[in-house]
């Protein structure tokens, strides 16, 4: 597809790693960038059945489900292309939603057979809970592509690696705007390192950085943690959306606020 030329609420604890790379150039004019965009904010809107118009195509809600923690998986098909997105919701203003970051720990990585390295606990719980709910695979004879926003993009790094484990199905495209690392050092040097490679770098963990102040930055994707540093961060994993920050003053979330992702993600090449 030509569109492809390769090359909520967090609570954070901050650290000073500024993302240092910028995203691939491609990814600031692309349409299906943009379409992935609006697909991490679809996700979250009230579903009526409406078809999703996006700039190179259009997409229907095929499946939608509800996990724990107040968690969110739709599951859309292109119109136009041969092309399934999982798209995941962020964390949800709401006792359940919020609870997702409480008591923070990792466990056993399980979420695909024989998996090694411990993960995010409660992420890990939300993901098996969505993806226990998908009635039909057919959809793995697709291209497939996943995003999400903060909490939803660590449900969708969840979501290429289970499809590549399981099903030898990696995504086309991986991204996860303002999404916290999964796992540990042990699973990301058996599985993250991989992934990159069979990715061919079409799988990011996004930032959005002010360009006019390189000092302010989200820091969500570096700074998400547990306890002693226990999730692993691969900075060769993280690039940078520069922009020129919106001013959203009826918002709390000033640079991670999806809105910022999208100015750069507003691409229309198709």
């Amino acid at each position: 597809m030509k569109w492809l030329l390769v090359s909520c609420q967090l609570l954070a604890v901050f650290v000073s790693a500024l993302p240092y790379r910028e995203c691939p150039v491609w990814m600031r004019t692309n349409g299906f960038i943009n379409e992935m965009g609006m697909l991490a904010d679809a996700v979250s809107w009230t579903n009526d059945g409406s078809i999703i118009q996006g700039v190179c195509g259009n997409y229907t809600i095929v499946q939608d489900i509800s996990g724990k923690y107040d968690t969110r998986m739709r599951i859309y098909q292109s119109l136009n292309y041969n092309l399934t997105v999982f798209s995941f919701r962020p964390t949800q203003s709401t006792p359940d939603g919020q609870n997702i970051h409480n008591n923070r720990k990792m466990t056993k990585c399980s979420f695909f057979p024989k998996c090694q390295g411990r993960v995010h606990d409660r992420f890990q719980e939300a993901f098996l809970s969505l993806i226990h709910q998908i009635k039909d695979w057919g959809f793995i004879y697709n291209d497939v592509a996943t995003v999400g926003h903060s909490l939803g993009g660590s449900l969708q790094l969840f979501m290429g690696i289970y499809l590549w484990k399981k099903y030898n199905k990696p995504p086309i495209l991986s991204l996860g705007f303002a999404g916290p690392f999964i796992g540990d050092q042990q699973f990301s040097d058996i599985y993250l390192d991989g992934y990159f490679y069979v990715m061919n770098h079409n799988w990011w963990q996004i930032e959005t950085v002010d360009m006019n102040n390189p000092n302010r930055y989200d820091g969500t994707v570096e700074g998400y943690q547990i306890n002693n540093n226990e999730i692993f961060i691969d900075m060769d994993a993280v690039c940078s959306f520069p922009i020129n920050p919106l001013s959203i003053p009826d918002q709390a979330y000033g640079m991670h606020d999806l809105r910022q992702y999208l100015l750069y993600a507003s691409g229309t090449q198709c």
